[in-house]
């Protein structure tokens, strides 16, 4: 009863992300045609955010950097992590730089336990 439990909250939405059913697709393409989870730029929704995300992009292994950074920039709200990630991903389109970058300015613990108190 208890790991039900667990499930359905897992993947109840909140405000900041949504719950995404994962198909079986054949083509890396497709990853551009599923929705991903939505940041939308508060410090305290950015542990969640990058969970789901990455658990997201996990289900589509075969995906290129740049149907990466595709499904990021559209999956960011905010005008401001939108910039971020932009810049740091550059015309190479690198994935891991974009997240790295998002992760630097959003995923700072300190912020987010000053934020709690």
């Amino acid at each position: 009863m208890l790991a039900k439990a667990h499930r359905q909250l897992a993947t109840q939405p909140s405000a900041s992300t949504t719950s995404v059913a994962f198909p079986e697709l054949s083509s890396s393409r497709q990853i551009l045609k599923t929705k991903s989870p939505i940041f939308s730029g508060q410090v305290l929704d950015w542990p969640r955010f990058k969970t789901h995300f990455l658990t997201y992009i996990g289900h589509y292994p075969d995906s290129l950097d740049d149907e990466k950074v595709t499904v990021l920039l559209e999956a960011l709200s905010s005008e401001e992590a939108r910039g971020i990630a932009s810049r740091a991903a550059g015309d190479e389109f690198n994935f891991d730089s974009a997240m790295e970058a998002l992760d630097t300015r959003y995923g700072q613990k300190h912020v987010v336990l000053y934020t709690h108190a």
